[in-house]
């Protein structure tokens, strides 16, 4: 999962995602697992995003709009630490 979310990424940091995500694992040496959760995101689901906490229910998750997120443009990425899968 995590190796294709890269391949969304903005190819002049592909190599560096997919370097960072097996340096992290080789640390964790299996105590826990990372993933990344979000590479890149549609000004549509930015927009969505977004809202959360403004316009839609829900905490605020980001204070970047559409067209303002790295993520927009492949150039970010959210990564999830899962400890204990149990």
């Amino acid at each position: 999962m995590t190796l294709q979310r890269i391949e969304k990424a903005h190819p002049a940091v592909r190599a560096e995602l997919e370097c960072l995500y097996w340096a992290i694992c080789a640390v964790l040496k299996g105590r826990a697992i990372i993933r990344f959760a979000r590479v890149f995101s549609t000004w549509e689901e930015q927009a969505l995003i977004y809202a959360q906490g403004r316009t839609k229910p829900g905490k605020i998750v980001t204070y970047a709009p559409a067209g303002k997120s790295y993520h927009n443009y492949g150039l970010a990425v959210d990564i999830v630490l899962l400890v204990d899968r149990n």
